[in-house]
């Protein structure tokens, strides 16, 4: 099963999908891109790329998703690993998954990670962005179908607390 977590910048995407390989062994689909890293930590979460080198790799076509945010690149590769896997994806991204999961019967879920904005501006404010970038990324996604194929949880509570309500709401049923 291919786990899709997604919502707006510092909705604590890269933290939940954290404990979901902590917790349950999750893999994580490999990602690209064209952006510099923002800490150590996030050499691990990506395959950072030069646009040429990025362009280069998509004229395979061997990616779930690609899409342009901020100016930078990103991509997921179409090439899953066994087992369950987990994805990190804005809503856009999320949608292309969406669809290309459906046609070709790959199953998969979303968790959509809902967020005050009063907490997603003080979590981008501590990542020292200008106001320019903060207002930038506080992006209004009113046209996203929180409802198709999304498990909603509230980011405002502790990681533990929402992995409980992950594992409740999609393993034991």
């Amino acid at each position: 099963m291919l786990l899709i977590v997604t919502w707006v910048s510092t909705s604590g995407k890269t933290t939940l999908k954290d404990e979901l390989i902590w917790r349950w062994n999750f893999k994580s689909a490999l990602s690209f891109t064209t952006r510099k890293p923002r800490s150590e930590r996030e050499k691990d979460e990506y395959v950072f790329l030069t646009k040429k080198q990025f362009l280069k790799k998509m004229e395979n076509w061997d990616f779930l998703e690609s899409t342009e945010t901020y100016g930078e690149l990103y991509w997921i590769s179409k090439y899953l690993p066994e087992g369950n896997t987990v994805a990190v994806l804005d809503p856009v991204g999320r949608n292309q998954v969406m669809e290309k999961c459906i046609r070709l019967w790959i199953p998969f879920k979303t968790i959509y990670l809902d967020i005050s904005p009063e907490l997603q501006r003080l979590r981008l404010e501590e990542r020292r962005m200008s106001v320019i970038d903060i207002r930038t990324r506080e992006k209004d996604f009113d046209w996203f179908d929180k409802t198709k194929f999304c498990l909603s949880i509230n980011w405002d509570n502790d990681i533990k607390k929402i992995a409980d309500e992950i594992e409740r709401q999609l393993f034991t049923k």
